[in-house]
């Protein structure tokens, strides 16, 4: 990043209102962290010719109506429209490449991000010229953050890109688009903005379309936390940063949708960003009841919540628009995420290595949801914006949460019959990932190749625990825990590894070289199948899977 940029981002001015000077440190940690983005740059031996958009101004238009028209798709409708100058975007087309027109470098990252959302609709998701509006995206990324000024439009472009970078298996990338909308909020007071009311109607409607954007970012940090590892980078109250509005003079009329989707959001952002904050901060509390019952509490208000507004029957009612029931079941998919997520961080804390019925539930929704979208797009075939596109979607981040869950239920399960309707639902998330990356994107290759070696490692696992049984054999208890009795399921969870590798049969090692180069031994140098599981998961969090396209 350029020096200049450096040192407007450390001479931002503290929010008024901000109780701590932590925040100013918050804020040179983001600022440092920002500096590997402004030094973004294309590897040229591995993007040559693949960066090159050759597009006309009427195809470039279409897309951009496809991008609006999808706009309403992404989280809660209205989210970004409310904030974009749709006019100014519908006549770039004619003018981004003139060399009589200057425009703010933010502005080249939006329309590329604009065409590469269009692009998924009128070509499709692994279409060469839908990741060359990509590349032709982050070529941009050095210029807008050297831009002397920000704009108001800055936080929406992070955000946005940061969800375009995940699409594209970027996930590293996208945590650091994540950063740059953070600080952006921070900068601007806006993680503080209802510290002090708004002084008149104007200001309150433009703090409105404010807040979508603050609650979708806070929204995106608590994935990032939970599934990515990443440290807490937002931290809600309450009193800084109210819920948006869903009915205001402009949206007097709102869609009986946009109402559910709007307090359904707020409601589980709110719960887990809470439950993050009061756990990031429990070694300051007086411990009254532990992490993991505590997080019980919050779970099961979260699975009340999908329950209480029926949002289940929305997904198999045909009446229901297939782009409403796409939009419902991210945010089902979303809230038994955050369920397995925080149940995770729990156990970590506490020290129980086990699963849950409850997060064993909600990984089994999280992997059903998938399917039935997926067996949907196949007896759709030929609709490109149909459910195998959102199929692809929903697999790109937060599911694999559920699926690496549901292999740790299967290598621990005692009673392979228990465990087998499970291993068959993971069979048929292999089959569908693999028919994608031969259909729709050739990237996920890796992702169906990975599943399908930790299918096979499952079910040699489970053929070893029929075998001992039907020849007399024992097995130790390793299954599930009483989630109702925390100090049990600790005592028990201390076995749980040892119990696994008293079962497993010898396993053919070869097969999962590709997937994964060094398969965990346990301390006796037998196979640990359940060390291989989370040893792999760790290396899908944290690998960079583009990483031979940018430096």
């Amino acid at each position: 990043m350029a020096s200049d940029t450096q040192r407007q981002f450390q001479t931002q001015a503290t929010p008024a209102g901000t109780p701590t000077p932590q925040i100013d440190t918050d804020m040179s940690a983001l600022s440092n962290a920002l500096e590997d983005l402004g030094k973004l740059r294309l590897r040229a031996e591995t993007t040559e010719g693949k960066a090159s958009l050759t597009i006309s101004p009427t195809e470039a238009k279409q897309c951009l109506e496809a991008f609006f028209m999808m706009m309403d798709t992404l989280v809660i409708p209205g989210i970004f429209a409310s904030a974009m100058d749709l006019d100014l975007l519908r006549s770039l087309p004619d003018i981004i490449s003139s060399p009589y027109v200057r425009l703010d470098p933010g502005i080249h990252v939006i329309y590329y991000a604009a065409l590469h959302y269009g692009l998924h609709q009128t070509r499709d998701p692994g279409h060469a010229m839908t990741q060359a509006a990509y590349l032709k995206l982050l070529q941009h990324v050095p210029a807008w953050l050297e831009s002397a000024t920000e704009t108001d439009m800055d936080g929406y472009t992070a955000a946005l890109s940061a969800w375009i970078a995940v699409n594209n298996l970027d996930y590293q990338l996208s945590w650091k688009f994540h950063l740059k909308a953070c600080y952006n909020l921070r900068s601007k007071g806006i993680d503080a903005m209802d510290v002090t009311p708004a002084h008149t109607y104007e200001e309150e409607a433009r703090r409105d379309s404010t807040r979508y954007l603050y609650w979708h970012v806070l929204s995106t940090d608590c994935l990032f936390r939970l599934f990515l590892g990443k440290p807490t980078t937002l931290k809600w109250t309450p009193q800084n940063v109210r819920p948006p509005s869903i009915m205001t003079p402009q949206n007097m009329y709102p869609r009986p949708t946009q109402v559910m989707l709007s307090c359904v959001w707020t409601n589980y952002t709110a719960k887990a960003a809470s439950l993050i904050n009061w756990i990031d901060n429990v070694s300051h509390q007086d411990q009254s009841c532990s992490v993991s019952t505590k997080t019980d509490e919050c779970c099961k208000e979260l699975e009340a919540l999908i329950a209480d507004w029926k949002m289940e029957a929305l997904l198999t009612d045909t009446a229901v628009k297939f782009t409403t029931r796409c939009l419902v079941a991210d945010h089902i998919m979303n809230i038994h995420a955050l369920i397995v997520g925080l149940k995770r961080v729990a156990n970590r804390i506490d020290g129980v290595n086990g699963i849950d019925a409850m997060t064993l539930r909600s990984a089994r929704k999280v992997v059903h949801t998938l399917l039935d979208f997926e067996r949907e797009g196949n007896s759709e075939m030929g609709n490109k914006e149909g459910p195998s596109t959102c199929f692809v979607h929903f697999i790109l981040f937060y599911p694999f949460c559920a699926i690496f869950t549901l292999y740790e239920h299967i290598i621990a399960s005692p009673d392979p019959s228990l465990a087998e309707p499970d291993l068959q639902q993971l069979e048929q998330v292999a089959a569908a990932m693999e028919h994608s990356s031969r259909t729709i994107r050739v990237e996920l290759k890796p992702f169906a190749k990975t599943i399908k070696a930790l299918n096979k490692v499952a079910r040699t696992v489970q053929d070893g625990r029929r075998r001992s049984v039907s020849g007399g054999g024992s097995t130790r208890s390793c299954g599930i825990l009483n989630a109702g009795s925390p100090d049990s399921a600790v005592q028990q969870a201390r076995t749980q590894d040892a119990g696994v590798a008293a079962v497993v049969p010898d396993l053919d090692l070869s097969a999962f070289s590709d997937a994964w180069p060094d398969f965990p031994m346990t301390l006796d140098g037998d196979p640990d199948p359940l060390g291989f599981v989370r040893a792999l998961e760790s290396d899908f969090v944290g690998r960079n899977w583009n990483g031979e396209l940018w430096d």
